[in-house]
């Protein structure tokens, strides 16, 4: 697991990285997936299978958090930053996948992007509000739309938290951590 002084460094290089060389700022790939004994042939999981290990002194669990986005490099960031933090992370690339990712897994909080193709954010957010099991679920907004009034619109469609994109590597999961519950966030 990163330390914070790595983490703080890998972020750092990530908010003035541009798209090209952002793939080379990440750390290896052992320290992202905690995987401290890699042995060849281990699977890396795929961003959407991505999950903290537990060690022997580790008898807690970060919250799992789906993320719905349909741009590949913004999920990839926002997976990264999540991971860098010892979440566990699930990921879908539209509205209904992202439904159906909620409904399998029940995770602790949704972060979901607002225009995707198949069902928009607009979409999940009244689906995942009126269903039962899933409308206690914190479902936090992060994207681009920033025009005056947005906000409250994506605040009246059911979303609990508005984040605008681009968003800022070095506070985006304090901000996001913010609409956990308090119960699951590690202090």
């Amino acid at each position: 697991m990163p330390t914070s002084d790595s983490r703080r460094n890998h972020l750092s290089a990530l908010s003035y990285a541009s798209d090209i060389t952002l793939i080379s700022a990440f750390p290896p790939l052992s320290i992202i997936f905690g995987l401290e004994h890699e042995q060849p042939g281990d699977k890396i999981p795929a961003i959407g299978e991505v999950s903290r290990k537990k060690s022997n002194q580790d008898c807690w669990q970060k919250p799992r958090i789906l993320v719905i986005e349909d741009d590949p490099g913004s999920l990839q960031l926002i997976s990264y930053l999540f991971t860098a933090y010892g979440y566990t992370v699930l990921s879908a690339v539209n509205g209904e996948e992202g439904i159906e990712q909620a409904r399998r897994e029940m995770p602790d909080l949704i972060v979901c992007d607002i225009y995707m193709p198949r069902l928009d954010g607009y979409g999940v957010a009244h689906y995942l509000k009126s269903n039962p099991s899933l409308r206690r679920i914190p479902l936090v907004a992060v994207t681009a739309i920033a025009l005056v009034g947005d906000r409250g619109k994506v605040l009246a469609a059911g979303f609990d938290g508005y984040i605008a994109k681009p968003i800022t590597p070095e506070t985006f999961v304090q901000q996001v951590e913010k609409f956990m519950p308090e119960h699951n966030v590690d202090a």
